[in-house]
């Protein structure tokens, strides 16, 4: 059975949080289901148009997003069937990127996925103006089931 992976980016800046879901999603063909949590009436949101889910981001104070996706490529990876939840909580938000570990295929050959994932976290981490970065197995919030946090290795590493 394949472990479940988190990558989680906390304390992005509200002005970045569009253009890090646009970089993770990659194009309208790669977004599965956009399923809303924490809201009484939440908008309807597909792949198509991520307008209300834009409208949500200035104006609700809590709530999170999953959005689910067909893949996630880099120049050295690719994740099939991987969600990206997004979290806000009052000006505080998160991405939180989920996957099974037999989704991760190397498009390098020389260089474990852990490696590869790591060196993508931070480069993502910098792009979106991140405050940290972490990976573990699912839950990653537990530092002993952890890849990396920020540059440091992990006890899982």
């Amino acid at each position: 059975m394949s472990e479940v992976i988190e990558v989680a980016f906390e304390e992005i800046p509200p002005s970045d949080v569009v253009r890090g879901i646009l970089l993770f999603s990659g194009a309208e063909k790669n977004i599965g289901s956009v399923e809303i949590q924490g809201l009484d009436n939440p908008p309807k949101v597909s792949g198509k148009d991520l307008s209300p889910l834009i409208a949500l981001i200035n104006e609700e104070e809590t709530f999170s997003v999953f959005i689910n996706l067909a893949e996630l490529s880099s120049p050295h990876f690719t994740i099939k069937n991987c969600s990206l939840m997004v979290v806000k909580e009052r000006d505080s938000f998160s991405f939180i990127l989920i996957f099974e570990e037999d989704d991760l295929s190397l498009k390098v050959g020389d260089t474990s996925f852990i490696t590869a994932l790591h060196g993508w976290a931070l480069e993502f981490k910098d792009t979106i103006k991140a405050s940290s970065v972490y990976c573990g197995l699912d839950p990653a919030s537990d530092e002993d089931t952890r890849f990396f946090t920020n540059s440091k290795l992990g006890p899982l590493f």
